[in-house]
């Protein structure tokens, strides 16, 4: 066993001057791990041999491991620098440095310094790996090629499952915008509803639900719904294949109903509306929305204002010449519609 120089007494706060011995980046990712209730040691010769490459703390894609420029890079820039310690888990698992890791293979050295977190992460509790695996988010972000958005996004979400970060710790530590903390959290409240309630996610890959739906499946307008309205809403939504804009609207304008029996009745006349789309989306996977479906439902807006007409009348005189010219003509497109609706109606008749 390589002998291990602590900077700090295991677990307990780190001094001052200890910190200061650390590279400056060092410094920062220091202050994560304590912010975390974690310690950490420092080994000054740390055997590389002991590092398995594929013993990574997983927060990127598999195809943006190691890219060979930066190695290369680093390879001359360890002749003239000081880089930052890697840093590694109790059971070797890296939470970052394997490009710096592998350039010194290329450089045949066979021992570095290390900062070791005092944790283990194969065999710790759920909290234990989430924390690891937002500071090695953390970490990858400041050094070398940037995560990508999904990799900084599935990094929070697994922080938000399990630990209680405000929106200001995803943005200060893997630049997260606050829409990005948003979807986030919908996402997170969809999926605790569903649970209550016993409905499978599944994957949607699978025919599951996608992100996107379970996003606004978390909205608001959606969990105002109590529990019969919400299923029925969940349930179409993953059968029919409904985007968020359907969703949303769905949810409002099952609200608008009044009572959980009407909303339940109203979406239950939508999912027989959508029975072909269904079907559709059980066969290929894609269920796309009818045309005609999507005009009853932009229609629906202009039918609020029955009664009250005058408040779609334009009243700037800069805009009134296009206003008008659009009213004229989805007046003739619906005038055209209705015509051929009519036509088809006798075909619908005879059917029956």
């Amino acid at each position: 066993m390589v002998p291990i120089v602590r900077s700090t007494v295991k677990l307990s706060p780190v001094s001052a001057s200890a910190k200061q011995q650390l590279h400056a980046e060092n410094q920062h990712q220091v202050s994560l791990i304590e912010f975390f209730g974690l310690g950490w040691t420092v080994v000054n010769q740390y055997d590389m041999d002991e590092i398995d490459p594929e013993r990574r703390i997983q927060v990127r894609d598999s195809n943006h491991y190691n890219p060979s420029a930066p190695v290369k890079w680093l390879v001359q820039q360890m002749s003239h620098k000081v880089l930052p310690f890697p840093i590694v888990t109790q059971d070797r698992f890296v939470a970052d440095g394997n490009t710096r890791f592998k350039a010194r293979k290329i450089r045949r050295e066979r021992f570095t310094p290390v900062i070791v977190i005092d944790a283990r992460y194969e065999d710790s509790p759920p909290e234990i790996q989430a924390k690891l695996e937002v500071l090695a988010a953390a970490f990858n972000g400041e050094h070398g090629t940037a995560l990508t958005s999904a990799e900084r996004v599935r990094a929070a979400s697994t922080a938000f499952h399990s630990l209680n970060l405000a929106p200001e710790h995803y943005s200060a530590m893997l630049g997260l915008k606050p829409s990005d903390v948003t979807a986030i959290n919908q996402e997170a409240a969809a999926r605790a509803r569903l649970e209550k309630l016993n409905i499978d996610t599944g994957d949607s890959k699978n025919g599951g639900l996608s992100a996107p739906a379970l996003r606004a499946l978390g909205r608001q307008a959606c969990l105002n719904l109590n529990n019969q309205p919400y299923t029925a809403l969940a349930n179409l939504a993953q059968e029919a294949g409904l985007t968020t804009a359907e969703i949303t609207q769905l949810a409002t304008e099952a609200k608008e109903t009044g009572s959980d029996q009407q909303a339940f009745a109203f979406l239950t006349t939508q999912r027989e509306e959508m029975a072909d789309r269904i079907v559709q989306k059980r066969l290929t996977g894609e269920g796309h929305p009818a045309a005609s479906g999507q005009l009853r439902r932009a229609l629906g807006y202009a039918r609020k204002f029955q009664g009250n007409e005058a408040q779609l009348i334009e009243t700037n005189p800069a805009a009134m010449a296009e206003h008008i010219a659009v009213l004229t003509e989805v007046r003739d497109l619906l005038s055209r519609v209705l015509e051929l609706q009519a036509e088809y109606q006798p075909t619908l008749e005879e059917a029956a």
